[in-house]
């Protein structure tokens, strides 16, 4: 009795923590989907998929999963060139890209390659990360950056995405 007792504590412990992830990391997603010049339903659409797909294939509770700062700006600056002026090729390359990331993770969940981080020294990594801040500090703000329609811009959200501007050179 007191072991159903305690897995029911459990159980109750994990969903509050759930939500309160959810409440703060679906909020992040989009955001993060609108600087790598994406709508903000594929950021949403995103976590709700990788989200449960990571929390079935981990065994720690002490990691999240979602997109960076990071990784949108250099989805954004890798794929605006490929991509044009043309939206939905610009989606698709994106959604390319992010199965091919995930069918990358599982391959390297197969063989164990979560050890090779270790590789990677501290500073390296401030770095990294500091050249993102600057890089997005950089970045002119736009009229309608903070709004939340993108029919108040005079373009298409990916086409007046800071981030993609800047990599056409503009």
């Amino acid at each position: 009795m007191a072991e159903a007792a305690s897995r029911a504590s459990a159980l109750r412990a994990d969903l509050i923590a759930g939500i309160a992830l959810a409440a703060f990391a679906i909020p992040g997603s989009m955001a993060y989907a609108g600087l790598a010049g994406l709508p903000p339903q594929a950021g949403l659409y995103a976590y709700l998929v990788a989200g449960p797909l990571f929390a079935l294939f981990t065994s720690s509770r002490h990691v999240a999963v979602g997109p960076t700062s990071s990784i949108s700006m250099m989805v954004a600056a890798a794929l605006a060139p490929l991509a044009g002026d043309d939206p939905v090729r610009y989606g698709q390359l994106a959604a390319a890209t992010a199965l091919m990331v995930a069918a990358i993770s599982l391959v390297a969940w197969v063989l164990r390659l979560n050890q090779l981080v270790n590789f990677i020294s501290e500073p390296i990594l401030i770095g990294f990360k500091a050249g993102v801040a600057l890089v997005i500090a950089r970045k002119p703000t736009t009229p309608y950056a903070f709004s939340l329609s993108s029919a108040s811009a005079k373009s298409s959200p990916r086409s007046g995405s800071p981030v993609i501007r800047s990599s056409r050179g503009s």
